[in-house]
Formats: C-alpha cells, sequence, structure tokens
C-alpha cells in the first residue's frame, strides 16, 4: 500500500495483521459461563501460519472447555491446549493462505470463579505470511477485560451491592 508522495519520495503504510479477544458480555456472573472468540483480521496480508498464547487469571476464571471449530485454522500442528504455564497455547496453519478481516480461530469457555476484573492478554503470538517462504508479519492484539459481578447483578461503576459494600470496578 503506498502513500502519497512527501519530498518526492513514496513511503509505504505499515498494516498488520491483528488477533482480538471478544465475548457477547463485557460483564459476567460469578458461577456463570462465557465464551471468549479468538479472532485474526488479516489486514490485507495472506497469512498461511500462527502461533500463540492467550493468557487468563485462573483466579478469576476457570477454564472449562477448548473449541477448536468452526475455524479458520485447516491444519492443527499443536490444538490450543492449557500449558503448564497456565496460558492456552496453538499453533496452526491455513494452508493456501487467509486474507480476510474476521476469521474465528478458537473459542475459549470460562466459568467466573470470583467478584473483579479479569484481563485476558493474547501475547507471544507469531504470524507468517503465504509467500513460500514463512516471513514474519506484523502483529497487533486486542485484549479483553471482563467485569466478574455477583450473580443476578450487572453494576454500573460505584453501584451498591446491597449490604452496604459498593463494589468499584474502576479501582486499580
Amino acid at each position: 500500500l503506498l502513500a502519497p508522495l512527501i519530498g518526492g519520495q513514496a513511503f509505504s503504510l505499515v498494516q498488520a495483521a491483528e488477533i482480538s479477544l471478544t465475548a457477547a458480555s463485557s460483564s459476567v456472573g460469578v458461577g456463570q459461563r462465557i465464551e471468549v472468540v479468538v479472532w485474526l483480521d488479516a489486514s490485507g496480508d495472506d497469512i498461511n501460519a500462527i502461533e500463540g498464547k492467550v493468557f487468563f487469571p485462573p483466579a478469576s476464571l476457570e477454564l472449562q472447555e477448548i473449541k477448536d471449530g468452526p475455524s479458520i485454522i485447516n491444519l492443527w500442528v499443536k490444538q490450543p491446549k492449557l500449558g503448564a504455564d497456565r496460558a492456552i497455547h496453538y499453533l496452526g496453519l491455513i494452508p493456501g493462505g487467509y486474507v480476510e478481516r474476521h476469521g474465528r480461530l478458537f473459542t475459549m469457555i470460562f466459568q467466573a470463579k470470583e467478584v473483579g476484573l479479569a484481563e485476558l492478554l493474547v501475547s507471544q503470538t507469531k504470524i507468517l505470511l503465504n509467500d513460500g517462504q514463512g516471513t514474519p508479519a506484523p502483529v497487533t492484539f486486542k485484549n479483553l477485560t471482563l467485569k466478574l459481578v455477583p450473580v443476578g447483578l450487572i453494576p454500573t461503576n460505584h453501584e451498591p451491592l446491597g449490604n452496604g459494600q459498593i463494589l468499584d470496578l474502576d479501582s486499580p
């Protein structure tokens, strides 16, 4: 992608593939389950392989299940699986490449364990281009923060819990 000439020289705008985490809601009740989907946005690159990890706080979220389909990954070298470091590891190939914007990699199902915030982080991700050389592609991340709340109560910030306590979801 070429940008306009500046000072007589063209410069290129660097695009980056993006790995993002999404859930149907940003809040979940303690004891309830929530699905978190890992997505790939190729941003115009032709992607052939992807490897990475997803970290989550095991004190706040209990991993119940990992679904590796439906997925844009045609061949799992390492199916998404919980590792000894308490992260979900994955490595997959996309023969023929992938250039689209919203490709599902896999889905994680968690159960909320305690009230608070739970941050899920994409990390140590490598993406290779479908160029016959395995050229590394630039990659960005969109992590996810979930609000874990008492069952039946989806509070706004600083909402009373009914027992004289205040749940402050904005505190560090």
